[in-house]
């Protein structure tokens, strides 16, 4: 068996808000999860986020579900538990319920499961039906996979990669047929790299199976489209296995993870329809074997390892579209908007300026507008104290559409004082 465990305005000088003053870099420190934990699995279910399973900070694979309400910051934990423990299984949401497949248990499973295999690699499904209020058993997969991925494509789920119970990491893909109500091995989409703890997030018509490990942390991004098949797409800047990602509109971001030589808290973001990448805000905690939800245009990044191997329960929030970090404790003398970088750009581009010791107490306004004069986006619009600030911009209108290429103009606006800049995207 793999050895997953091995593999495994936020600040003003001073004016702080107790709930923004707990984070920096543009992540802001949520409410904790109730149970710290490792390898579970996670999906954002009615407005809500579901985490299943997974391994505590005592070392025991759990069954326990805990469900995360965004709008209120507040977790709940009387939900029924999973029919099995497990941890690095891989989860969807199809069909109007919950879907949880495959992962590790224990060993403390019913003979069954088991009456062939002793490694506690699992190939059975489970799902939640809301109705019910209850999980039920499912078909279970052709292949025992641990630390597999999961989406649904075309009103499919497939189960995507992971290792298997004599520790061989897997190419093969399997679907669920509706019809013969079975799971099956999918010719048609085998991963180019064997690939373990990765993750597969699907972007319009295709799925993006990113990272994850072989003989170490992988590189590839791989594409599946069901005409064309699998193809190789850019490589990541930093290769990582264990990682967490989520996407938004036709932009991915990918989180954390593994490293080569060390746990990781960069996040890339990566826009499918030019294959670019680009760096972006990194969390504030390190960590690998965690969950990434994006809700609106929120991002949580959630529980984990940390670098030193403890299993955490924090969880990390990022605003992709209006996040304003503190950049040093210097208060400058002059008021001042920088050029944009990188620019040209198109997975997002960030934004640094300026506020003066001497400055008005009035709102402070950064606003994106395009050649017409029409305001696209609005990223600040309020007070804020003296201080060096940047913003990250992912390109998106105030409805969260994708803004179209082209050149745009940027303008910081405090009281009478006024400075416009151009930058340029390109889709």
């Amino acid at each position: 068996m793999i050895n997953m465990k091995g593999l495994l305005l936020v600040l003003v000088l001073g004016i702080v808000s107790p709930t923004l003053a707990q984070g920096n870099d543009g992540w802001m420190f949520k409410s904790p999860m109730p149970t710290p934990r490792l390898g579970f699995s996670a999906v954002l279910f009615n407005g809500k986020i579901y985490v299943m399973g997974g391994q505590g900070a005592n070392g025991k694979v759990l069954n326990v579900v805990e469900r995360y309400d965004p709008a209120t910051d507040i977790w709940e934990t009387d939900l029924p538990d999973l029919r099995d423990n497990r941890v690095h299984g891989a989860a969807v949401v199809f069909d109007g319920k919950i879907f949880v497949m495959g992962g590790r248990s224990d060993g403390d499973q019913d003979e069954e499961e088991h009456e062939d295999d002793n490694s506690g690699i699992l190939k059975k499904v489970e799902f939640f039906d809301p109705e019910e209020e209850k999980w039920e058993s499912f078909q279970d997969l052709v292949t025992r996979r641990e630390g597999l991925s999961a989406v649904v494509l075309q009103d499919t789920m497939y189960a995507i990669g992971g290792s298997d119970s004599i520790n061989k990491i897997l190419k093969s893909v399997e679907y669920y047929d509706g019809n013969e109500d079975e799971w099956k091995i999918f010719d048609r989409w085998r991963l180019i790299f064997p690939s373990a703890a990765l993750q597969t997030v699907v972007v319009n018509d295709s799925a993006f199976s990113i990272g994850g490990f072989f003989t170490g942390p992988v590189g590839s991004i791989q594409r599946y489209h069901p005409k064309t098949g699998i193809s190789l797409r850019a490589n990541l800047r930093t290769p990582r296995g264990s990682l967490a990602a989520t996407s938004r509109h036709e932009t991915i971001y990918i989180l954390g993870g593994q490293g080569v030589t060390q746990v990781l808290k960069s996040m890339e973001v990566y826009v499918p329809s030019s294959n670019r990448l680009e760096e972006s805000v990194p969390l504030n905690t390190a960590r690998q074997n965690f969950a990434a939800i994006t809700v609106n245009n929120t991002i949580y990044a959630i529980g984990g390892q940390d670098a030193d191997g403890k299993v955490l329960d924090s969880v990390e929030a990022f605003d992709i579209v209006t996040s304003v970090t503190v950049k040093g404790p210097s208060v400058p003398e002059e008021f001042d908007l920088q050029q944009n970088y990188p620019n040209p750009f198109n997975a997002g581009t960030r934004i640094n300026f300026s506020v003066p010791r001497q400055a008005k107490s009035a709102p402070l306004k950064l606003q994106i507008y395009n050649l017409r004069g029409q305001v696209v986006q609005t990223l600040v619009n309020r007070k804020v104290a003296p201080g060096e600030y940047e913003v990250f911009w992912d390109g998106t209108d105030h409805r969260g559409s994708p803004v179209p290429s082209g050149i745009h103009v940027y303008t910081l606006e405090l009281g009478s004082m006024k400075i416009s800049k151009k930058m340029t995207l390109i889709r």
